[in-house]
């Protein structure tokens, strides 16, 4: 591959186009232009003023209140691994992980449905709830409704996805994930 190209049309033309745009360059009067400017300014006084002043290390990277910040930063560093390893340890044993695991393994259908049967209960629940706790706002009410219905749909599209699998909607959602997954 590298040798078509050394010998393509197109890299040759690109080659000439570069030396030629730099050896005019180098015989420019910008460039002249450039180089006395750059001298004259390396012998003035304000590069002194700004390598005396400005190009230095900052002053409180040498502050107590700097060197406290990075000395707790670096053992909260340790501390939040230690802390990070051990929930890590806890979350692998745990029975929450084996739901997780069970979930994925499942095929989509089934996916499905269980979302849309928690869908459902997480919407009865924040009803009784409301009703227990004496929050009976309208929008309460209806956003659990709404919440039913849903999870009914969701169980309806689980059990039967490749209805669902033909339709529009779901070819046009498919489509915008693709396209964000680019």
């Amino acid at each position: 591959m590298g040798e078509i190209l050394k010998k393509s049309f197109l890299r040759g033309i690109l080659v000439k186009c570069i030396n030629f745009f730099s050896d005019a360059f180098k015989q420019s009067a910008f460039r002249k232009i450039i180089s006395a400017v750059s001298f004259f300014f390396a012998v003035s006084g304000t590069k002194a003023v700004i390598k005396r002043y400005f190009d230095k290390k900052p002053l409180f990277f040498n502050s107590v209140f700097y060197r406290g910040i990075k000395f707790i930063g670096k053992h909260a560093e340790k501390a939040v691994d230690k802390i990070n390893s051990a929930v890590s340890e806890l979350y692998n044993e745990s029975f929450l992980k084996k739901v997780f695991d069970f979930y994925k393994s499942e095929d989509t259908n089934d996916k499905l449905a269980a979302a849309g049967i928690f869908l459902m209960i997480v919407s009865l629940s924040f009803l009784v709830f409301s009703v227990v706790f004496n929050k009976n706002g309208e929008t309460r009410i209806f956003m659990s409704w709404a919440l039913f219905f849903i999870g009914i749909l969701v169980v309806y599209a689980g059990r039967s996805f490749e209805i669902v699998k033909q339709s529009f909607t779901y070819k046009a959602v498919k489509y915008i994930i693709e396209l964000v997954k680019m």
